[in-house]
C-alpha cells in the first residue's frame, strides 16, 4: 500500500482513497480533496450527544453541556489543511463570543498514522490555542455524531443550543456566525435564512464540481482552471485542494499555460500552505521515476518548495522525508538526499513502506540499478 493512507476504518475509505492518490499522483490529473459540504441535516433539533467518549487534551473538562451555555463544535482532523485554517479562525470567534456564554470546542477526530497526534497540535499552537481542545476515543464520538454530520467529511461544525439541542451543522467558513447569533437571540427566521442559504451553497458547489468531473473526463484542459475558479470563489478553503486540478491540466494544453510555473507557487504559498500531505503529494507527482508529467515540463524547483514546507509543516512524516531526499537526490545533493532517506526509513511505520523507503536509500548510496516500477511502487 505504501504511500496510501492506512489506519482508517471502513467508512473513511473513501476519502483516504483520495487523498492517498494526491499523496503519491503519478497521474497529473487526480481527484482533489474531499467532496465539500457532505452534511446531514435530520438530527437538527435532536438531543445532541455528550462528549463523554473523549480524552480533554485542552481546556476545561466538562461531562454534559451546561443549561443556557451555547456550544460550537469543531469536528476536525489535524491533517487537513482547511481544518487547520478553521482552528484558527474558531480562537477568534470564542474570543468575540466568550461574554455571551459560547464555548467553541474542537473535536479531533479520525487520527491517522503518521500524522500530528492532537497533543503535539495543541503544543504547536501553543498560547494562540484558545478554543478547548478533545480527541475521540476508539471512534466511539464518532460513531455517536454520525447521524448529523458525515465523517471524515471535517471541518464539520455544530452549534448545540442552551438546552443541549443540535441546532446547526455546517462548515465553519459558511454562515456560522450568521447562524449562531441566530440561535443566541432565538430568532427561528433568521436561522432558517441561514439554512436555505447553505443549501444553496451546496447545491451550487455539487453542480460545479459535476463540471469539473465532466471537464476532467472529457480531456477538457484549457476549461479547468476556470472552473476550479469558480469553485475557490464559492468555497475557498473547503475547495482549496482543486488547485492542485488546476496546475495539472494547466501542463496538460499544448503548448502548457504559461502561467503553470506562477499557479503551481500559488498553490505552495497560499491554497494550500499548511497542507503537508497535498504539497508531498504535489512534490511527488513531479519527481516520482514513474510520474505522468513529461520530463520537459516538470518543475523540479516548484517540487523542492513544496517538499521543503511540507517537510517545515512535518517533520517526521516517512512519505515526507522520502519525497524531499528524492528531490535532493535529482539536484545532485546527495549527501543531504541519504541523510533525509534514512531518516524516512527510520520513520516508516509499515514493513512495507520501510522496504520501499530501504529500495531508494540503497539507490542514493551505491547508485543501484533498479527498474522504475519498483522503485516508484508506493
Amino acid at each position: 500500500m505504501g504511500r496510501t493512507l492506512v489506519g482508517r476504518i471502513a467508512a473513511a475509505a473513501a476519502i483516504a482513497l483520495l487523498l492517498a492518490a494526491h499523496a503519491r499522483a503519478t497521474s497529473p490529473v487526480p481527484v482533489a480533496g474531499p467532496a465539500p459540504l457532505a452534511v446531514r441535516s435530520d438530527g437538527l433539533g435532536a438531543e445532541a450527544p455528550q462528549l463523554s467518549d473523549v480524552e480533554w487534551v485542552r481546556g476545561k473538562k466538562f461531562k454534559r453541556y451546561a443549561r443556557g451555555t451555547t456550544y460550537v463544535l469543531l469536528f476536525f482532523t489535524t491533517w487537513l489543511s482547511e481544518c487547520v485554517r478553521q482552528e484558527a479562525r474558531l480562537d477568534l470567534l470564542q474570543d468575540e463570543y466568550a461574554d455571551r456564554r459560547v464555548s467553541v470546542v474542537g473535536v479531533c477526530a479520525w487520527p491517522l498514522f503518521g500524522t500530528l497526534p492532537a497533543e503535539e497540535f495543541c503544543d504547536k499552537r501553543g498560547d494562540a490555542l484558545r478554543i478547548s481542545v478533545v480527541r475521540d476515543k476508539n471512534n466511539a464520538t464518532a460513531k455517536a455524531w454520525d447521524r448529523v454530520i458525515d465523517f471524515p467529511d471535517t471541518p464539520s461544525v455544530v452549534i448545540v443550543d442552551g438546552k443541549g439541542r443540535i441546532a446547526w451543522v455546517g462548515r465553519p467558513s459558511l454562515l456560522l456566525r450568521e447562524a449562531l447569533d441566530a440561535v443566541l437571540a432565538g430568532d427561528d427566521a433568521a436561522l432558517a435564512a441561514a439554512c436555505e442559504q447553505r443549501d444553496a451553497a451546496a447545491k451550487k458547489n455539487t453542480e460545479l464540481l459535476e463540471r469539473l468531473a465532466k471537464l476532467r473526463k472529457w480531456e477538457m484542459w484549457d476549461k479547468v482552471p476556470g472552473q476550479v475558479d469558480a469553485l475557490l470563489e464559492l468555497l475557498p478553503d473547503a475547495n482549496a485542494p482543486f488547485a492542485l486540478d488546476a496546475y495539472y491540466a494547466r501542463l496538460k494544453t499544448d503548448p502548457p499555460a504559461a502561467d503553470a510555473p506562477a499557479w503551481g507557487r500559488r498553490i505552495v504559498d497560499e491554497f494550500l500552505s499548511d497542507s503537508p500531505k497535498h504539497l508531498d503529494g504535489l512534490a511527488w507527482s513531479i519527481v516520482s521515476p514513474t510520474s505522468a508529467i513529461p520530463e520537459e515540463r516538470r518543475d523540479l524547483e516548484l517540487a523542492r518548495l513544496a517538499a521543503e514546507r511540507a517537510f517545515e509543516l512535518s517533520p517526521r512524516d516517512w512519505s515526507v522525508l522520502d519525497t524531499l531526499a528524492r528531490v535532493r537526490f535529482l539536484a545532485g545533493e546527495t549527501d543531504e538526499a541519504v541523510a533525509l532517506q534514512e531518516r524516512a526509513v527510520a520513520e516508516a511505520f509499515s514493513s512495507e513502506q520501510k522496504e520501499t523507503a530501504a529500495l531508494r536509500l540503497e539507490v542514493y548510496v551505491d547508485g543501484k540499478d533498479v527498474d522504475p516500477e519498483r522503485l516508484a511502487a508506493k
